[in-house]
């Protein structure tokens, strides 16, 4: 690893990556008792820390495919592009959701 790149690392925790995804809440069930400013406001504190972490980041850190994922190796635009389209899903997802129940 070369020197900007340690050093980006080291921005984080010691060079530990700020992000630590819990296996165990994968695909949890949404509370029926959360209102949509409940999710609203999650989808903006996830957003936050994603822009967190790579507002800073050098593009050679960006743009190198060095993350294993299963058994191929990502780059963290990877990442971001597929955070970015799953957000845009849930986003369209909350949309036809509030058109329905207006027109109920």
């Amino acid at each position: 690893m070369d020197e900007k790149r340690r050093a980006w690392g080291a921005h984080f925790r010691g060079g530990k990556s700020p992000v630590r995804l819990d296996p165990s809440r994968r695909n949890p069930e949404a509370p029926a008792e959360k209102r949509l400013d409940e999710f609203l406001d999650l989808l903006a504190e996830t957003m936050a820390l994603v822009e967190s972490v790579y507002r800073h980041m050098p593009d050679d850190v960006f743009t190198t495919a060095d993350r294993p994922l299963g058994e191929e190796n990502v780059s963290p635009e990877w990442v971001l592009y597929n955070l970015l389209d799953h957000e845009a899903n849930h986003r369209g997802q909350i949309a036809m959701m509030k058109r329905i129940l207006r027109t109920e």
